[in-house]
């Protein structure tokens, strides 16, 4: 048990964040506090938590790409993204045009698209591969509008 500098109730150490430079090797108040004065900090300094937030991104832009795009596929496909793009051999159902070169056009990666339009049925059954293009038309057909 340790007693936070903050509130001043004493609390077990899974409540305080580590810290390798104290003497007990955690903080000297308890999580909770820890984030409120974080975000106090946040409110009375957005200049210098921007400009902190905009170097720590330009140092570890890579790994928070992958976090970012693995946080994305979890959430909206139950990470079923690739096994759906696998499946489909890689390519649009609608049109073949396969993710290399969708890549090469569009700079970005196949689209995969949820048949029924409900977000929450991630069902593999239920996802399809596609183009921007193809997604751009079915899109726009289900919203009324006409194939270009």
């Amino acid at each position: 048990m340790k007693e936070c500098k903050e509130c001043k109730k004493l609390q077990p150490f899974v409540c305080f964040y580590k810290n390798k430079s104290t003497k007990d090797g955690l903080w000297p108040e308890c999580k909770k506090c820890n984030i409120l004065r974080s975000i106090k900090w946040k409110k009375n300094n957005s200049y210098k938590s921007k400009k902190l937030y905009k170097k720590y991104w330009t140092k570890h832009r890579k790994k928070l790409t992958v976090q970012l795009k693995n946080n994305y596929n979890k959430r909206n496909f139950n990470g079923l993204r690739e096994v759906v793009i696998k499946r489909d051999k890689y390519k649009c159902v609608d049109c073949g045009f396969t993710r290399k070169q969708h890549k090469q056009k569009w700079k970005i990666d196949l689209n995969v698209d949820h048949l029924d339009r409900d977000r929450n049925n991630n069902m593999v059954e239920n996802l399809q591969t596609l183009c921007l293009k193809c997604h751009g038309s079915k899109s726009g057909k289900e919203k009324g509008g006409e194939k270009l």
